[in-house]
């Protein structure tokens, strides 16, 4: 009977040695990757105009185009009858493209920062909460300042015509097409 037992247990504790569970290669690889300061403040900077712009007809999103070296703030507005016009659409893409780069401390008729300190409202998103690192580039603001690029969409019209508004942060010529 106790040979019994002893069998029985040590069946048991074999077999629990079989039925370890773990994270499979999927959830392994998504463990191991590491999050950059780039990943983090795309993030971030989208977190934060999803609060601003947390309308149920506005589609926020922050992206990055590794072919062009560029960050893209996109702001859509889904409402295909906002407008009559075109030319109310393109004020209204205006005011949205003003709004983002006054959040983001740069003057929407010049083009150019309001500042001309070494921080920006934008830099916050790019950089560690607490501490400034030494592997910092001297000149972080005007480079992110520079990679940034804004778009703005909607729909105008009774049929939905589509116009996208876009210009660099760094600038003040909105170019909008059809």
């Amino acid at each position: 009977m106790l040979i019994k037992k002893i069998t029985v247990i040590l069946f048991l504790l074999a077999m629990s040695e079989l039925s370890i569970a773990g994270p499979d290669q999927t959830t392994s690889y998504l463990m191991n990757e590491s999050v950059s300061l780039l990943d983090f403040g795309l993030y971030r900077l989208e977190e934060y105009f999803d609060t601003i712009y947390q309308k149920d007809l506005y589609i926020t999103r922050v992206n990055y185009d590794w072919d062009d070296n560029k960050i893209i703030i996109v702001v859509r507005n889904t409402d295909s009858g906002s407008f009559g016009s075109a030319r109310e659409a393109k004020e209204w893409c205006r005011s949205i493209i003003c709004e983002i780069k006054g959040k983001l401390g740069i003057d929407c008729s010049t083009g150019k920062p309001l500042t001309l300190k070494k921080n920006s409202p934008l830099q916050r998103f790019f950089s560690h909460k607490s501490y400034k690192s030494k592997n910092e580039p001297e000149g972080l603001k005007s480079e992110i300042e520079m990679m940034i690029k804004v778009t703005v969409s909607t729909y105008w019209g009774r049929n939905g015509r589509f116009l996208r508004c876009e210009v660099p942060l760094l600038g003040k010529k909105i170019l909008c097409s059809e």
